[in-house]
């Protein structure tokens, strides 16, 4: 006989407690304690521990994710000085606001003013000639700085063009990937619903196959049986027959032999009669008279005897019939019944072979669902591949756009080279460039705050020389926090989801920011590989919302980034919740009664958000402070007794506090 192999798949769940039907081991173990006497009082009264109790607690649920990362400003610049002038005035110091283009230090101008005046007197005296190359160079230098300067620039357009272009397709590309993913991980993707369809109906079939065997096996027994029974009723019916074929030919033969006594009889009555009829002797005739008499009895005895034989014969020929007529019965049933049992083989084999069908086409489902999820993996895979892809090409437009900007500067350069060529050409040019040059070197000492903010470093030093590092520039009102996120959280934290930050030099407080960046590629090592040595992570920037801080740009931080959250709402702590027999999840509550003890019930609940410690539970009858009992299981044969509870503990609170 064929045997069934069953395959089952394993579908990963949080564990929570399952509790049989019949909490034999459960009411074994709670006699145990109960003889301990550890869970009754004096009065026999279940007690149960304070800190087997907790409350129900109204609160904000959130499920996060931890990191830490570093503070650092929204935005900062340091401002350098190729000059080596002395410093002659510092006009900031650190923790100075500015504004763009503020003036916060002067270097020794005095010689650079002289050579001006100088350099000006001499260039009224010079004589003007070659005008028209002059004008030409200048034209050409004034033409291509007006096309950088109004961004009109033919290849800087081009490749400014392609810049965005490759950021769209990178965004693009990432789109795509977290689309396919999301799709993945709720379970929408149709490929996979599909094959899964398919598998579940092959294993069907292959249980439907099964199931028809059984009942062609049971249907050929039962119609054995039935043959069997038959044949037996056949035999019965044939001995009947024969049974009553004897009878018959024995009445018969009695019938024959009574039918020779009657002619035995008759013939003796005959001749009496003559002998009575001719005696002449009164006393002959007489005893002849007599003989007559017992004769003419005994005939008429047996033809009463005759017609009861007839009558018996009649019985035993219809009993003949009924009995060849059940034996004809017998006999078409039983072929039937023959038919029945080749019919059920045959269905038996045909079965057999459905069998084999089945799980044949349950192996080539199964191999088109592996296939099918290679190919998942492999889209993916692409989609991944595409976004790393996308975002070289992105960075080798960024770095073709510099490229060009460099060479737009160095033509640029050149038509300012040629310009001062002809300059020099002309006899005035080389002292028109040295009077640029000169003022150029005149504006170099006034160092300016490029960007609005605080200043946050001050290296510049009266009578130092100003070349170098002189200040450093940040918005101290605008923080973002430098941090990472492990490849396992990736798929929980995105771009927007909100973060709090807090930090041990700010104590409680805790403020808010938010995801701005994730970078589409994990970290990578001085070689520009990405580093696999260790826990892969991308590096990520958290917007602080919060304004008012008391954060510092360098503060180390913790943040908890909420991939998930449930406000106001009724929570308990996790193993409060079990599963009842009937397959509820429920919590044992405890209802303070009048003389102090406490009625312990049973409420199915509604789960909803999960954290490491406590769950939001939802159930009629729940409200806020109520009391639940944790590790229900040791408590559950006093479902609907009063009991009390004890003391010298605490009951807890979700988060166990």
């Amino acid at each position: 006989m064929l045997k069934k192999e069953q395959t089952e798949t394993a579908v990963a769940t949080r564990p929570r407690r399952k509790w049989p039907v019949v909490l034999g081991a459960a009411v074994l173990l709670c006699a145990g304690v109960l003889a301990a006497g550890k869970l009754t009082d004096g009065k026999n009264t279940a007690v149960i521990s304070p800190t087997d109790t907790a409350l129900l607690v109204r609160t904000d649920l959130q499920d996060s994710v931890s990191a830490t990362g570093t503070v650092e400003s929204a935005q900062s610049m340091t401002v350098y000085s190729t000059k080596a002038y002395t410093v002659q005035e510092v006009l900031v110091k650190v923790g100075d606001r500015v504004e763009a283009g503020q003036l916060l230090c002067k270097l020794d101008d005095k010689n650079i003013r002289n050579q001006i005046e100088t350099q000006e007197a001499s260039l009224s005296a010079a004589q003007s000639s070659s005008s028209a190359t002059i004008n030409s160079a200048r034209d050409n230098y004034e033409q291509f700085k007006a096309s950088l300067e109004n961004g009109t620039n033919a290849t800087l357009i081009s490749a400014e063009n392609a810049v965005t272009n490759a950021y769209n397709a990178w965004q693009t590309a990432q789109s795509n990937y977290d689309r396919y993913l999301s799709g993945l991980q709720a379970g929408e993707n149709t490929t996979i619903l599909a094959q899964e369809t398919a598998l579940r109906n092959a294993r069907n079939g292959v249980d439907a196959a099964y199931e028809s065997f059984d009942a062609a096996l049971d249907a050929k027994s039962e119609a054995k049986d039935a043959l069997e029974e038959l044949e037996d009723t056949l035999a019965d019916a044939k001995q009947d027959l024969r049974r009553a074929e004897n009878d018959l030919d024995e009445i018969e033969r009695e019938r024959a032999e009574l039918a020779d006594a009657i002619d035995s009889l008759e013939r003796q009555q005959s001749d009496l009669q003559q002998q009575v009829d001719s005696a002449a002797d009164e006393l002959i005739k007489a005893q002849l008279q007599s003989q007559l008499t017992q004769v003419q009895s005994s005939l008429s005895d047996k033809m009463r005897e005759n017609l009861t034989l007839q009558l018996r014969i009649a019985q035993a020929e219809t009993s003949v019939q009924t009995a060849q007529a059940a034996v004809s019965q017998m006999d078409a049933g039983l072929s039937q019944a023959e038919q029945a049992v080749e019919m059920a083989e045959k269905q038996v084999t045909a079965c057999q072979d459905a069998i084999v069908n089945a799980e044949e086409n349950l192996k080539t489902v199964e191999k088109q669902y592996s296939a099918a999820l290679t190919g998942v993996d492999n889209a993916l895979a692409d989609y991944a591949k595409n976004v790393d892809t996308a975002y070289n090409a992105y960075e080798t437009a960024k770095a073709s756009l510099e490229a060009a900007k460099v060479s737009a500067q160095n033509q640029l350069q050149a038509y300012k080279n040629n310009l001062n060529t002809a300059y020099a050409n002309s006899g005035k040019g080389t002292m028109e460039v040295s009077l640029r040059q000169l003022q150029a070197e005149l504006e170099g000492t006034q160092i300016t705050a490029p960007m609005a903010g605080t200043v946050t470093a001050v290296y510049a030093e009266v009578g130092s020389a100003g070349s170098g590092l002189l200040f450093i520039i940040e918005d101290t009102e605008n923080f973002v926090i430098a941090t990472a996120v492990k490849d396992y959280d990736i798929a929980a934290v995105k771009v927007g989801t909100p973060a709090v930050i807090s930090s041990d030099a700010t104590g409680d407080d805790r403020y808010e920011g938010k995801v701005t960046t994730i970078a589409p590629t994990a970290n990578k090592n001085a070689m520009g590989v990405t580093d696999t040595g260790g826990d892969i992570s991308f590096a990520t920037d958290v917007e602080v919302t919060s304004k008012e801080t008391d954060l510092r740009i360098g503060l180390s931080v913790r943040l908890n980034f909420i991939v998930a959250e449930e406000k106001d709402t009724l929570a308990a702590p996790y193993d409060a919740v079990y599963t009842n027999g009937a397959g509820q999840s429920c919590v044992m509550t405890a209802h303070k009664q009048e003389d102090g003890s406490y009625l312990l019930q049973e409420v199915p609940v509604e789960l909803g958000l999960e954290t490491d410690l406590d769950i939001a539970v939802k159930g009629d009858g729940l409200s806020d402070g109520m009391t639940v009992i944790s590790g229900p299981e040791q408590y559950v044969q006093y479902l609907g007794q009063s009991v009390s509870i004890g003391t010298g503990g605490q009951s807890r609170l979700p988060g166990g506090f």
